[in-house]
């Protein structure tokens, strides 16, 4: 275990580099360019709070703020998010980044790492967005938070132990 922690430490630089150009290319050709970043966690925040808060008038039992279902809800969606999109790149991974396997030699196990730290970076931003939203609304940030922040150590701890483990990827493909 510490041999492989050891060779991605090696290839750290090439792993964040590689974080940074897959961060900076998906909003690269868009119209709004990087302002979707922002924009698309932004909308879907307001979205939900506005249906289910306003329109529906949805209540959570003993709860005092007619914000509390949607927030709710939204800590809820928002670990899924990243849950998802770690389940949705993981079977083509290593298919996806095939010519970078055929032309560079490094640990395999760096294709995931820089898959994790792009998915945790993306959450990261929609995350810290709803954590300025609920901070204006609600005052018991810290308690959710913490909860939402171990649902997502648990969640990357899951999936590199299950994409990670050389004998899963007979599953897999």
């Amino acid at each position: 275990m510490s041999n492989t922690l050891n060779r991605l430490w090696a290839y750290r630089g090439f792993i964040w580099q590689s974080v940074k150009r897959e961060f900076t290319l998906r909003y690269h050709d868009s119209v709004l360019g990087a302002a979707w970043i922002i924009l698309n966690p932004l909308a879907m925040i307001l979205i939900y709070t506005i249906i289910f808060a306003k329109v529906m008038q949805a209540r959570l039992p003993n709860a005092q703020s007619s914000f509390a279902y949607s927030i709710f809800l939204m800590s809820g969606i928002l670990p899924w998010g990243l849950f998802s999109d770690l389940i949705s790149r993981a079977p083509s991974l290593f298919i996806e980044q095939a010519s970078l396997l055929k032309k560079i030699q490094f640990p395999k196990l760096a294709l995931v790492a820089m898959a994790l730290l792009n998915s945790l970076v993306n959450f990261a931003v929609i995350f810290s967005l709803f954590m300025i939203f609920f901070d204006r609304l609600w005052s018991a940030s810290r308690l959710v938070y913490c909860g939402c922040d171990s649902f997502v150590v648990i969640t990357a701890l899951d999936w590199h132990g299950s994409i990670g483990d050389p004998g899963y990827s007979q599953y897999i493909f």
